[in-house]
């Protein structure tokens, strides 16, 4: 009997191991398909972003003077 649970747990954890791989391929691929897709989207705002940082630097560094 113990022998039989010690067997279905392994295979159990296999399993479960072999989904959550398959999971996270399947996340990496979904991913990497939609920053490809959104890749000019992304890196608009990522420009974005730097010119307002660069913006709120120039700020902060007129601002004491």
């Amino acid at each position: 009997m113990k022998e039989r649970v010690g067997r279905l747990n392994s295979g159990h954890y296999k399993r479960i191991v072999i989904l959550e791989k398959s999971l996270v391929q399947t996340f990496c691929i979904l991913l990497y398909g939609f920053l490809k897709t959104h890749a000019s989207c992304w890196t608009f705002v990522i420009n974005l972003q730097i010119v307002d940082m660069n913006v709120d630097m120039d700020k902060r560094i007129a601002a004491p003077l």
